[in-house]
């Protein structure tokens, strides 16, 4: 199956599931039912989309076409998690084939060119939230994260960690995995609080650690 996204990429119009409006998807496999921001008539920053044909994409857009960060799935069962320009996989990602394999690296005008490059690759960051990822050694093969709110470290109580290696581990205001066996792909979910009577703003954040070492990340708001 090619996964090329633009053959035959028509201007469509996609019905917004919430049945309000109509916003233009560029990318035929996707124009059946679009969710999501809309500018100007076109998909429009974040947003998820679904085809005729059971092809399915969900994060950022740029003028009806898929581009940032986002995810697309083929009817096949391939998935895609990475980077895209105007519909196209471009930067870094990782291709999640339907047999358990997988390709992750760089990627140009849809094709593969290399393994990564980069030691750390987000694959999904959130808004109104600072991170920071950084290497504090070579001595132990450990990822460890902390939160802060006003600049004070906090236990968020609805915190939901997954990862595809290591031993979880638990600290006063810290969590993370030890004995980490990179590469390392994790995800993090949590509610992270705001000043006054303002509600928490929900956080989900994914990443990829390709290189061994003793790894923090730091998430919160000042």
């Amino acid at each position: 199956m090619n996964n090329s996204l633009l053959a035959g990429a028509l201007m469509l119009v996609c019905h917004l599931s919430h049945g309000q409006d109509t916003c233009l998807v560029m990318v035929e496999e996707l124009a059946k039912v679009y969710s999501g921001g809309c500018e100007n008539g076109f998909a429009e920053g974040q947003g998820e989309a679904t085809g005729s044909t059971d092809h399915r994409y969900k994060g950022g857009w740029v003028h009806g076409f898929p581009q940032g960060v986002g995810e697309y799935t083929w009817p096949n069962g391939d998935r895609y998690q990475g980077e895209w320009l105007h519909g196209r996989r471009e930067g870094e990602g990782t291709m999640f084939f339907a047999d358990g394999t997988e390709r992750a690296g760089a990627w140009k005008n849809d094709e593969y060119i290399g393994a990564y490059t980069q030691a750390v690759h987000v694959i999904n960051s959130p808004a109104g939230v600072d991170y920071a990822i950084s290497q504090q050694g070579l001595s132990r093969n450990k990822l460890s994260i902390q939160f802060y709110f006003q600049n004070q470290p906090f236990y968020p109580v609805d915190l939901e960690l997954t990862s595809n290696t290591g031993i979880r581990f638990e600290g006063p205001n810290i969590t993370g995995w030890d004995n980490v066996d990179f590469p390392v792909e994790f995800n993090v979910h949590y509610t992270q609080p705001s000043r006054g009577n303002s509600p928490g703003i929900p956080v989900s954040f994914k990443a990829r650690i390709e290189k061994p070492g003793d790894w923090w990340l730091i998430l919160g708001r000042k």
